[in-house]
């Protein structure tokens, strides 16, 4: 189970989170395009602007020979967020600061910022900590007292959930089967 949704070309997952957008700078002007820039009064956007592009097309205009643009991380990823993260992170609602944060985090790395290692071990972290209680509320809490929980997840942990729920219905049948126990067909030989 691919958790994260970066399970390749064809994961619906991973093409939502490749959507999010991120905010970059211009390092080349853009001639004709001034319409991708509502501020902007001319035809052209001037190298220095602000824009924000979907990941997928950062990225590419990132990899160019000369690359284009600049790629800034996003306010939820940066050290404020990244210190309340830190301090407890299961109070944060990641479904509102974006429903694939951690895909998105994931991707955020391959941009090469200079807190590169400090995202990639606050993601870490956070996911480590929620995911224990996200796996302990899907096992011991009923159907109403996880509407409210369930609304805060971030997609990946949603499911991890959801495969924690079903493992605790099949426990709980498993163990309604009355005592019965599983016997090997073979019978063993005495000598």
């Amino acid at each position: 189970m691919d958790l994260l949704g970066g399970g390749g070309y064809f994961s619906i997952p991973d093409i939502l989170a490749s959507q999010e957008k991120v905010p970059c700078v211009l390092d080349l002007p853009l001639i004709r395009l001034g319409y991708l820039d509502p501020t902007s009064e001319t035809d052209h956007v001037a190298r220095g602007s602000k824009l924000d592009f979907p990941i997928w097309l950062a990225s590419s205009l990132k990899n160019q020979r000369t690359p284009i643009v600049t790629v800034d991380l996003p306010k939820y990823y940066k050290d404020a967020y990244r210190e309340i993260m830190a301090a407890d992170a299961n109070v944060v609602d990641l479904h509102k600061l974006g429903p694939y944060f951690y895909a998105v985090g994931c991707k955020l790395l391959d941009f090469q910022h200079s807190e590169r290692a400090d995202v990639s071990r606050s993601l870490f972290e956070s996911y480590l900590n929620r995911v224990l209680s996200v796996i302990d509320k899907a096992q011991h809490s009923y159907v109403a007292d996880t509407n409210t929980f369930i609304r805060r997840l971030d997609a990946s942990e949603r499911r991890v959930f959801a495969a924690g729920r079903q493992a605790a219905k099949e426990m709980q049948i498993w163990s309604s089967l009355n005592g019965h126990i599983l016997h090997s067909q073979r019978k063993r030989k005495h000598s």
